[in-house]
């Protein structure tokens, strides 16, 4: 082998080796905004459990926000001069029911009521016994959606989609896995 050869290896080389680690980065960084997104439910679970064991609300009913995710921030109950403040201000922001809304992570994140267990009541944007948030990807950002309920584990759904959607129980349990 000459020089010549040698170098024209080499070169052939760095560019593969490049390639490489340029298609690899794009799936990195999709893994890092899921992960982001999935410690913002976290985080949204551990508000709703602030919420209704110290009854946030002050209603005298040990009940969930079902209403949206900026209330866990924004909302102030009676008699009190300051919000609640239970999520980041960035998170409830990126709330998709705001007018002024800013994904948060490359996500939008929804309170939803369209879960059968949930049904009327969250229309008052309280129950006593269930809640359910999902997070979507915001524009051009791509990943899967996903939900978080009451029972805690983060559920992800794999299909490539912006519109927020919560399966059936029995969709839930045969095409969505946990994702913590």
């Amino acid at each position: 082998m000459n020089l010549r050869d040698a170098l024209v290896g080499s070169v052939c080389a760095a560019a593969f080796a490049a390639l490489v680690v340029a298609g690899l980065r794009p799936q990195a960084g999709r893994a890092g905004v899921e992960r982001s997104a999935s410690a913002a439910l976290r985080s949204i679970v551990r508000a709703e459990e602030d919420f209704r064991t110290n009854d946030r609300d002050r209603n005298g009913v040990f009940d969930y926000w079902t209403a949206d995710v900026a209330g866990l921030h924004d909302f102030t109950p009676p008699g009190e001069t300051s919000p609640i403040r239970l999520i980041s201000a960035h998170l409830a922001r990126a709330d998709d029911r705001r007018p002024d809304a800013v994904p948060f992570g490359g996500y939008w994140f929804s309170a939803d009521d369209r879960d059968d267990r949930i049904g009327r009541s969250s229309r008052v944007g309280r129950h006593k016994t269930h809640f359910l948030f999902t997070a979507y990807p915001a524009g051009r950002t791509r990943g899967p959606i996903l939900g978080v309920n009451e029972s805690e584990p983060v559920y992800r759904w794999d299909r490539r989609t912006n519109s927020p959607e919560w399966p059936s129980e029995a969709e839930l349990q045969a095409n969505w896995s946990r994702g913590d």
